[in-house]
This record gives C-alpha cells, structure tokens and sequence, in this order.
C-alpha cells in the first residue's frame, strides 16, 4: 500500500522535478521510499531527484531543499576527497 501511494505520488509530481533524470533513475525513485533514498542512497543525481520529490510533497520552502541540497553536495565532495 505504501509503495502504491509513494508511486501515485510521483506520478503526480511536477515534470520539472524529474527533468533530467534518467528514465530508468525515476523507477528506481518510484519503487523506493524517496524520503529514505534522499537520506541515504543513490548517486548525486538520483539523490538530489528524491530530495527535490521530498520536498515538493511535503511542501517546504526552497530555500530549505537548496540548503540539503548544498550540504548533500558538500557531504559528497567530502567523501570524494577522503
């Protein structure tokens, strides 16, 4: 049931959420739980898709999406770096 709520949910995301990403990248998104794959998996850009989902459904401001985005781009350049 959640994984049906999760993908109508996605289906009903803005088209410019999901522009850019790999067709294949949005199933992926589409059959996880996208709140737990922004927080902890997937490549940058499938992670930064699932943020941008994360935030478009639980409708916060965009400055806090382009703050986690900032800082899971620095967490990642961290990781590249050590």
């Amino acid at each position: 049931m959640k994984d049906d709520d999760q993908t109508a949910n996605l289906k009903a995301t803005n088209p410019r959420t999901t522009r850019g990403i790999k067709p294949a990248a949005v199933d992926i998104i589409r059959k996880k739980n996208w709140s737990d794959l922004a927080n902890d998996g997937g490549s940058l850009r499938l992670r930064m898709a699932a943020l941008k989902i994360k935030h478009e459904r639980l409708g916060s401001d965009v400055s806090s999406l382009e703050a986690e985005l900032e800082a899971l781009r620095l967490a990642i350049s961290a990781n590249k770096i050590a």
